[in-house]
């Protein structure tokens, strides 16, 4: 998975390709500008949009998912 935040902190947008969802919780994308938990600093949050919309209210990255 491509890491956009490491490129650039200030990305706003982007466009990614959902390559699988598990459940009805969890999407995982090809890239993400979302930054995870870390060190104390919180997640980014913000909204997938196509054909719909769904609210990103936590992120969590797992190995290279």
């Amino acid at each position: 998975m491509d890491v956009l935040y490491l490129l650039d902190c200030y990305v706003k947008e982007f466009e990614a390709t959902v390559e699988e969802v598990t459940g009805d919780r969890f999407v995982i994308l090809d890239k993400t500008a979302f930054y995870p938990d870390s060190g104390g600093q919180p997640h980014d949050t913000g909204v997938l949009v196509r054909g719909g919309r769904a609210r990103i209210s936590g992120y969590i990255r797992e190995e290279d998912e």
